[in-house]
């Protein structure tokens, strides 16, 4: 991974005294930074294959699949969470497939849905409606 998202995620790792207190320090750091639009999943539809390094140098809007990925990112090597933490979960929303994640913190699965954060998903909630 790119140096500069390492440096990040030890930013918010040395912030962060709970897996939970890193998760929401990292959501809000991802959702601020970067948001859907799904009109957007069509007409930059290329975006779907950026690498890490590509999508990392970017602000704005990336699809959900990548921003979720760079969520994945920070939480495994945060060393908060573990790969077993982390599960993709999709709906169906305005004709399009939406991911987003849930993540494991103690015995609850929360959902983590970033790239709605801008438009107002708090942590715990994800795109469920026409939006």
């Amino acid at each position: 991974i790119p140096e500069s998202l390492r440096e990040k995620i030890n930013e918010i790792k040395n912030q962060a005294r709970s897996p939970e207190q890193f998760l929401s320090l990292a959501y809000d750091y991802l959702g601020s930074r970067f948001h859907i639009w799904r009109l957007n999943t069509i007409i930059k539809y290329n975006y779907l294959f950026k690498t890490i390094k590509e999508a990392w140098l970017m602000n704005g809007y990336l699809p959900c699949t990548l921003i979720n990925y760079l969520l994945r990112i920070f939480l495994v090597k945060s060393g908060w969470f573990k790969e077993a933490d982390i599960r993709r979960r999709h709906v169906f929303v305005n004709f399009f497939i939406h991911q987003y994640l849930q993540v494991k913190v103690g015995d609850k699965w929360l959902s983590v849905d970033a790239g709605e954060k801008r438009r107002g998903t708090p942590l715990g909630k994800h795109l469920k409606y026409f939006g």
